[in-house]
């Protein structure tokens, strides 16, 4: 679903835009609404993928969903992760629980349930009590507060029957993450979307790569070479994508 389905981008893109770029290098019926819209969305996809963050909330199921549980969604965007795995001493005294989830921010926490990845039969659940979220990190501890012995008993003997290994996707995490109210907690993002949608707009050659232009807003962008302007965009990105997620572990 895009983060516009409540605007009118397109109407947007081509009264307040597009004539930002000089009459005379622009035949404004030349681009169709359906074209800039495709632009947009293309746009919009890169700079999802470019931040690593969903733009929208996403639902994040552990197993194929079923058809009441897409329907509860109402529209909500939906993908399945495979489980994680349970290390040694995953749960002991003195290490809690602590998990990384793929995909962040994270906006809530469902479930966490332990299933034998063979069997995929529930060997427990944990209580939601015991659940402790770090939305930004995106990292889930569990500490618990009731029921220990049955809780710490379920996963030692997880861990026992594994004679010391790692068990793999045996951890399973149902949570809602990515951006919620984009356009007020983080306006930039739209508006680097729609100066990506003009620089394709421009590089599909619907408008000359040089011109006189006026001296406002986007249409400054036009006087650049493209490459460069998409260069800036992705410095943006970039700066974004630590300020949301945190920054990047750089190896040599």
């Amino acid at each position: 679903m895009s983060i516009f389905a409540e605007t009118k981008i397109v109407e947007e893109i081509r009264t307040e835009r597009i004539p930002l770029l000089s009459e005379d290098y622009v035949d404004l019926s030349a681009v169709a609404d359906g074209y800039i819209e495709e632009m947009v969305l293309a746009a919009e996809a890169e700079v999802e993928r470019r931040l690593t963050v969903p733009l929208s909330p996403v639902e994040v199921f552990p197993h194929p969903p079923s058809e009441d549980e897409i329907d509860d969604l109402n529209g909500v965007r939906w993908v399945q992760e495979p489980g994680y795995d349970l290390p040694p001493g995953y749960f002991s005294p003195g290490h809690w629980g602590l998990l990384r989830l793929r995909i962040r921010p994270v906006i809530s926490v469902s479930s966490v349930a332990l299933i034998h990845p063979v069997s995929h039969t529930t060997v427990y659940d944990v209580p939601d009590s015991w659940i402790m979220l770090d939305q930004t990190g995106g990292t889930i501890t569990i500490l618990p507060s009731t029921d220990v012995a049955n809780g710490r008993m379920s996963m030692f003997l997880l861990q026992a029957m594994s004679s010391g290994y790692e068990i793999p996707h045996i951890i399973r995490v149902r949570y809602k993450a990515g951006l919620s109210d984009i356009h007020t907690r983080y306006p930039d993002i739209p508006a680097l979307i729609k100066q990506l949608a003009m620089v394709r707009i421009i590089d599909s050659g619907m408008v000359p790569q040089s011109g006189s232009l006026s001296a406002d807003g986007i249409s400054q962008s036009f006087s650049l070479d493209s490459g460069k302007m998409v260069d800036v965009i992705n410095k943006r990105l970039d700066d974004l994508r630590d300020q949301i997620v945190g920054p990047r572990m750089v190896f040599a």
